[in-house]
């Protein structure tokens, strides 16, 4: 068939074609406006990069160290987290849909392929979309998505082991603070006590003429415990009190129990033994309470960076856009009434180019014989 006539099956047969194309348009309108195009939900997250991508120092007592992160990596990082399956299929557990008359059975992997989680370009923001016929389910499910994207994070950011192990050594320094301040304060009270029978005993010696060589030795043995002490800070408490005694010549009252010979130099080295022991117990408690010091330190820097780890912010709640997702009614029965439009035509040229070009022939001929009848009987006439 000549290409100048192609038109003319289509032209023979316009109005059927015209029917079936205005046909179409309106079913399609129909069916547009019976099941309306379904309005996306939308939000909006502002992200910032911070500690969460800062190693924790390997001595709680120093500084974090500063590393250089890529910005489009941290973003894209947190793209997909974001868009992960599995937060996707916990929050469907958390948001299940409410299965409408097109919805037969929503999986994850269907919510994920309606997702869309883009970066803005030239910006920190990433912007979310979801489409679903049910509009107020879809921001429903967006809302529940970014509660789970920041417990997901917090757990991926999160160094609660080395919380933990913050915690455990600033309980042990703790413990071993008390005790020590325990074993102190007993201590302490013992040589109060053996301070006052040492006095009591030096008033005997004083008062016994028969005994005053044995009160020489506790004077010199005193004195020089006091010269051995002198110098140690954490033994000037004694000290002020072995002052005490050595400067007290009052005479005592009479014991209350036999003063033997040697006994009060005895008590004197006790005296001496007891003062060495609170020196290192204070020695032990001022180290282990510069530990504690600098562990609460850390535990607080730890709270700090944890704090600072939280850098997800919705800038935009979800929300059902007034945008119509997909064509308008209208531009929908248009398409479809061109495609009925070219689809008539076409069954129509193909239906002529099918006919046998015999037929043709058989046409044409009977055509010519009755044209020949015509002429031959207007001749004889």
């Amino acid at each position: 068939m000549p290409e100048w006539q192609i038109a003319a099956p289509i032209l023979h047969h316009i109005r059927p074609i015209l029917l079936a194309s205005v046909l179409g348009a309106g079913v399609a309108f129909l069916l547009a406006e019976a099941r309306p195009a379904p309005h996306p939900a939308k939000a909006e997250l502002l992200m910032r990069v911070g500690y969460e991508y800062t190693p924790a120092p390997a001595d709680p007592t120093r500084d974090y160290q500063q590393v250089t992160v890529r910005l489009d990596e941290a973003i894209g990082t947190e793209l997909q987290i974001l868009s992960s399956l599995p937060l996707i299929a916990r929050t469907l557990k958390d948001e299940p849909h409410p299965h409408g008359p097109a919805v037969a059975d929503l999986t994850a992997q269907d919510v994920l392929e309606r997702l869309s989680v883009k970066r803005i370009e030239g910006s920190t923001i990433v912007a979310l979309e979801l489409l679903d016929e049910r509009s107020d389910w879809a921001a429903r499910f967006l809302d529940r998505l970014i509660a789970n994207y920041r417990q997901e994070r917090s757990r991926l950011y999160g160094q609660d082991a080395y919380t933990e192990m913050l915690t455990a050594q600033r309980s042990e320094a703790e413990s071993a603070l008390e005790a020590g301040r325990a074993e102190l304060a007993e201590v302490t009270l013992a040589m109060i006590q053996q301070t006052a029978k040492l006095r009591e005993g030096i008033s005997v010696l004083a008062s016994d003429p028969a005994r005053q060589a044995e009160y020489r030795d506790v004077r010199a043995a005193l004195a020089a415990l006091q010269l051995r002490l002198a110098d140690r800070q954490t033994t000037q408490g004694v000290v002020a009190l072995l002052d005490r005694i050595g400067s007290d010549e009052s005479p005592g009252l009479a014991p209350t129990t036999p003063v033997p010979p040697g006994s009060v130099v005895a008590m004197v080295d006790d005296l001496g033994r007891m003062a060495d022991r609170i020196s290192a117990l204070n020695t032990v408690e001022a180290e282990v309470g510069t530990r504690v010091a600098a562990l609460d330190d850390a535990l607080m820097r730890q709270q700090v960076r944890e704090l600072g780890s939280a850098n997800v912010e919705v800038m935009t709640p979800p929300y059902v856009s007034d945008e119509v997702a997909g064509l308008s009614s209208l531009t929908k029965s248009v398409l479809w009434g061109i495609m009925v439009f070219l689809a008539a035509s076409a069954i129509a040229v193909v239906r002529a180019g099918l006919r046998r070009p015999e037929d043709d022939e058989d046409g044409a001929s009977i055509k010519t014989e009755t044209e020949e009848g015509h002429s031959g009987g207007s001749t004889g006439a």
